[in-house]
């Protein structure tokens, strides 16, 4: 591969990983927006605050990506669980 090409695919990756994480977050948003309605119109929830935060869809999303990564392997899910403090540390700087 010529460092021109090696450019260009990570260009792609770039803009994919861009996209993918746009329609994560209107998917979650959309999904806090349907719960919502479909809970006061079945009168399920009539308070004015969301039937879920858009924090707890996050949360989830989290969840399920910290399970597919580690696989069920311990060592991979300490790395993994390490690897998100660190960056919790940097965030908190």
């Amino acid at each position: 591969m010529t460092h021109h090409q090696e450019e260009q695919l990570c260009e792609l990756l770039d803009n994919k990983q861009k996209e993918l994480l746009t329609a994560i977050d209107k998917q979650l948003s959309a999904c806090c927006d349907l719960l919502d309605r479909t809970a006061r119109d079945t009168h399920l929830h009539n308070a004015q605050d969301t039937v879920v935060s858009l924090s707890y869809l996050y949360a989830v999303l989290h969840q399920h990506c910290f399970e597919q990564l580690h696989q069920g392997d311990p060592e991979i899910a300490r790395i993994v669980a390490n690897n998100q403090s660190a960056l919790a540390e940097e965030l908190n700087k």
